[in-house]
């Protein structure tokens, strides 16, 4: 082989290496330090309606407490939930549910929940006694009235 063609092939390398190199440093940061802008931006909102009393909310944040307490997103008046019972939150354009170690347990569609689960549009959850259907986006339960919960 002459020198020349020696030399771009080695030059194609190290183009290639350097380029690799460079595009997980990036992919790095950007999981390491996601910009502000994407972390505000959530695909679609969330409503959460109270089966038994018919009350719904909608809600725009990534992250909505469920429980008795005051300072839950989602209050629900049920002396069987703990004051702060679970978590619903947005990771990765999916939204997920976790228990917050509630004494009675948190159940998705009657299922008990050992660990974060994924949940989708018409889940029903469980906290105490209270069941809550969950849906993703503007949607409607039957005529219910959405009520808007704008956050800090």
């Amino acid at each position: 082989m002459s020198a020349e063609i020696v030399l771009v092939i080695r030059i194609l390398i190290a183009i290639f290496i350097y380029g690799f190199l460079a595009l997980t440093i990036w992919s790095l940061w950007q999981t390491t330090f996601p910009s502000k802008i994407k972390q505000k931006e959530i695909p679609a909102g969330v409503v959460l309606t109270n089966i038994g009393n018919n009350e719904s909310l909608s809600f725009s944040s990534p992250e909505i407490y469920i429980g008795r307490d005051e300072n839950a997103n989602f209050m629900i008046m049920d002396e069987a939930a703990s004051n702060m019972h679970a978590r619903i939150y947005l990771k990765d354009d999916q939204w997920w549910i976790e228990d917050l170690n509630s004494t009675n347990g948190t159940f998705l569609n009657q299922d008990k929940l050992v660990s974060p689960e994924l949940i989708a549009s018409e889940d029903t959850i469980q906290c105490g006694e209270t069941l809550i259907k969950f849906a993703i986006g503007s949607e409607k339960s039957e005529g219910i009235d959405i009520a808007e919960r704008i956050w800090r």
